[in-house]
């Protein structure tokens, strides 16, 4: 039996083919990214995919970048919607499923190897427990995962359209500046690839100093917030040294009072696209340190695990996971 699973974002949109026999995990025989911004919707995009392979899979379930509401989803920086009811029909696939992108991540915890994680905090982990998955990258998500009597139930959320909770002194300054630029400040809008640029640009508005000659260069030529990210690991450009700081903190910062929320006994892991390419600033120990200093349950969020995804695919295979489940579930049905 032949599943098709997805991670939909507004970057790249990840596909694969997968066969599943007897309960046994699934195996994967296609895999295929495409550019999200190439196509006009992402029924393009499969009708790409089916070009390039023949392929009948009998359930899909894909992990979009955007809140799911029933058998529709919008993907939050694309001007995408995926209706269920028209891919089924348009590509003969007898059951289509759409859960959130961090649902996706979710789902792909369990999968993941022990080099597929970078672990900032042992913690006390409990077997069983809840877990919390979290990321920046094009935009800033999170899921909760819950232990049922089938297995873990992820749940989606968007907390990360969540107020911006400032700490330091330069940190509300920052939102009141954010709060001047815009009608009101978020954590998504800092934490992503824009919210590091925009960090960036508050800086140097604050302190009155520009980027050097050789990081406005690399700003120009490529991605211009993986060339700050860059600049500040590489400690060659002070405004980027101070920027990737105040992103560090507040990620770490905003992953303890989602561990408030949820108790994530289990563990809280941080995926994304940005969290492995920084990990060496997310190792030091004052990221570390906003994550727990929250009196009075600083000891309880010294006993929660913390880690960083490491693979880029974890959403795309918890869908195919997530897919696996719902054929195992629903077999007589398909």
């Amino acid at each position: 039996m032949l599943i098709l699973a997805g991670d939909i974002g507004g970057t790249n949109s990840r596909l694969l083919l997968a066969e599943i026999k007897n309960g046994v995990t699934p195996r994967i025989v296609y895999r295929h990214s495409y550019a999200s911004e190439q196509f006009a919707s992402f029924n393009d995009v499969l009708e790409q995919l089916f070009a390039d392979v023949d392929a009948s899979p009998v359930l899909a379930c894909f992990a979009v970048a955007g809140p799911v509401h029933a058998d529709e989803a919008r993907i939050t920086n694309l001007p995408w919607v995926l209706n269920t009811k028209a891919i089924s029909e348009q590509f003969k696939i007898r059951r289509v499923v759409l859960i959130n992108d961090f649902q996706g991540a979710a789902y792909g915890i369990p999968a993941l190897q022990d080099d597929e994680r970078a672990t900032l905090q042992t913690g006390e982990p409990i077997q069983d427990g809840v877990y919390a998955v979290l990321g920046a990258g094009t935009g800033f998500g999170q899921a909760l995962a819950v232990p049922c009597e089938n297995g873990y139930q992820a749940i989606a959320c968007e907390a990360g359209h969540a107020d911006f909770a400032p700490k330091l002194s330069l940190e509300i300054e920052l939102l009141r500046w954010m709060q001047q630029m815009h009608a009101r400040a978020s954590y998504e809008q800092l934490l992503s690839g824009d919210g590091l640029l925009r960090i960036f640009e508050f800086l140097a508005q604050h302190f009155g100093v520009s980027a050097g000659d050789e990081l406005r260069q690399a700003m120009q030529e490529r991605d211009a917030a993986a060339a700050v990210s860059k600049a500040a690991l590489a400690n060659s450009d002070p405004l980027a040294v101070q920027a990737l700081d105040l992103f560090a903190l507040n990620l770490l910062s905003y992953a303890g009072n989602l561990a408030l929320n949820c108790i994530p006994r289990a563990g809280i892991f941080i995926a994304g696209g940005i969290a492995p390419k920084i990990l060496a600033r997310l190792q030091q120990n004052d990221c570390l340190a906003r994550f727990n200093d929250k009196p009075p349950m600083t000891e309880l969020l010294k006993k929660i695990p913390v880690h960083v995804v490491l693979n880029d695919q974890v959403g795309l295979l918890g869908a195919m996971l997530r897919a696996a489940q719902l054929v195992t579930q629903s077999v007589d049905e398909l």
